[in-house]
């Protein structure tokens, strides 16, 4: 019952129902050791051990090439019972060929069969005085190598299902992405075409002879001429992703400056710059929608009148792989 009760669950599933069946069968069989091989599938001569009790850390193959006749052997019945393992001739130069054998003094190996093939082994081992093991023995033993099968197709029915679940939320996150750089290029599109007005506003601004009014048009004009950066890394990420560059911080700051006052209307802006050129791993597009967010969220934070200041100077931080040079802003 508790053998038909064993089910596929997590990455390491199938090594550990395995082991789970192993334990069960031992005490069922008094059995010494226990272990389970597959055949790999690129060397049908090669077996791999998937599950041991006790527990060994250290991965072993058979090469069944130095065993001629075992595999053979084993696919012409249900059950290979040998209560001599040394003198048997079949076990006997297993035995002889794979020293952790040697120990073992009666075996019970049961081939593991899919679709008439054997593609595995499930192996008792008794240690001391010879055993005879009786048909009850050999039926449950086959019975747990069927069992094993069962897992075994299990754990293969679970990969493809989860490679196809994982193939699925790849098209899904796929043609997200998709819906989402046409949304993108959508914006941008539109929102250029607004900031056109507002560049021949400011345009027209700045041609009158008032010298506020030139100002003004002077600070709208940064404000589009930022707008459209901005437009043109949203229509970057619409068509390959944003790229990675480097920027100066410090010239972008200082052309950034008249902009980031006007964005304190109830308080001052002081710029402090005490380090150029501050070159960091960031686009100037990238680095003035950071000083426009940061001055912003400071101007809504101050009360009227008050300062928003803006200091960028150098320092250096001590890392495993020597000093680093770092901006503070």
């Amino acid at each position: 019952m508790r053998l038909a009760q064993l089910t596929l669950e997590g990455r390491t599933a199938r090594a550990t129902a395995l082991g789970h069946m192993l334990d069960i069968s031992m005490r069922a069989l008094r059995a010494t050791r226990g272990s389970v091989w597959l055949l790999q599938k690129e060397d049908t001569l090669r077996l791999t051990r998937e599950a041991a009790r006790p527990p060994v850390a250290a991965p072993a193959d058979h090469d069944l090439a130095q065993v001629p006749g075992y595999l053979e052997h084993l696919s012409t019945r249900r059950v290979l019972s040998v209560s001599e393992a040394a003198n048997h001739p079949v076990t006997g130069p297993l035995l002889a060929a794979f020293p952790e054998l040697r120990a073992a003094t009666s075996l019970l190996d049961a081939p593991i069969l899919r679709e008439g093939k054997v593609v595995g082994v499930v192996r008792h081992e008794h240690e001391g005085e010879p055993r005879p093991w009786p048909q009850a023995d050999c039926d449950f033993a086959a019975s747990v190598a069927d069992m094993a099968a069962l897992l075994l197709e299990q754990a293969d029915r679970r990969d493809i299902e989860v490679a196809l679940q994982e193939r699925r939320e790849q098209r899904l996150l796929e043609a997200k992405m998709d819906a989402l750089s046409l949304l993108a290029r959508s914006v941008a599109h539109d929102t250029n075409n607004l900031l056109t007005v507002i560049r021949s506003a400011s345009e027209e601004l700045c041609a009158r002879p008032e010298g506020d009014l030139v100002e003004l048009g002077q600070t709208l004009r940064e404000a589009e001429e930022m707008s459209t950066r901005l437009m043109g890394q949203l229509l970057a990420f619409g068509r390959e992703g944003a790229g990675s560059g480097q920027g100066d911080l410090a010239s972008v700051l200082r052309r950034c400056e008249p902009l980031l006052s006007a964005l304190v209307r109830s308080g001052h802006l002081t710029c402090d710059v005490r380090v150029e050129p501050a070159l960091v791993p960031l686009e100037a597009t990238h680095l003035e929608q950071i000083l426009v967010n940061l001055v912003t969220n400071a101007a809504e934070a101050i009360e009227r009148g008050g300062n928003v200041r803006l200091e960028l100077r150098a320092g250096r931080l001590d890392e495993p792989g020597g000093p680093a040079r770092f901006v503070l802003a």
